[in-house]
């Protein structure tokens, strides 16, 4: 885009609006504007990084055409070609620090990212306040790959408690943990009090 519009530049390309070439343009942009729009909210939701590339992809296109657009008008107003560089290169800037983005969140879920200080504390303030049968935790382990957590913990318990009652007693803390992080996969081993 930014090439294109530095070539154009250089060798004094003229910009010609045509009534024709702005409602294609117009429409173009719509359909574009419709499409991210609906990959965005599924990005969200899936917190896929595939599908936050792919909303990136149709973004880049609402900007082109846009930036044409705009630049038509202005140039078409001002006579000044130096517009359609400076939106091409306003354009790349902001495509390049999105996909940055894109990258970033990449590289942390292939290296295993775990949670956030904050998500972390969160947990450790769940799992600690849960019930007064628990005593406290020990080889908590966390991870993320995409929107999907996964816990392994080991949960101390009161020596008073039958199994099945430290059984039941896991089982709802997993579920609570299920519930807090969003479907999280979680594996919770109860250990009786004491024991490492």
């Amino acid at each position: 885009l930014l090439a294109e519009a530095v070539r154009r530049y250089i060798a004094g390309a003229q910009l010609e609006s045509s009534s024709l070439g702005i409602a294609v343009m117009a429409f173009s942009l719509g359909l574009s504007i419709y499409h991210s729009r609906n990959l965005k909210r599924a990005a969200d939701e899936s917190g896929s990084t595939i599908m936050r590339s792919e909303t990136l992809h149709y973004l880049t296109d609402v900007l082109s055409n846009l930036g044409v657009l705009v630049a038509l008008g202005l140039v078409s107003y001002t006579r000044n070609v130096t517009w359609d560089l400076g939106i091409a290169a306003i354009t790349a800037v902001y495509i390049v620090s999105e996909a940055w983005k894109i990258l970033a969140a990449s590289a942390s879920e292939l290296l295993d990212k775990g949670m956030t200080l904050q998500e972390h504390k969160d947990l450790e303030g769940l799992i600690n306040n849960f019930d007064s049968a628990v005593i406290g935790f020990h080889d908590l382990r966390t991870r993320k790959a995409g929107s999907k957590y996964f816990i392994d913990v080991h949960v101390e318990l009161k020596d008073s408690l039958t199994f099945r009652q430290a059984h039941d007693l896991t089982e709802s803390l997993i579920y609570k943990i299920k519930q807090r992080f969003n479907g999280a996969d979680v594996t919770a081993h109860y250990d009786p009090e004491g024991a490492e």
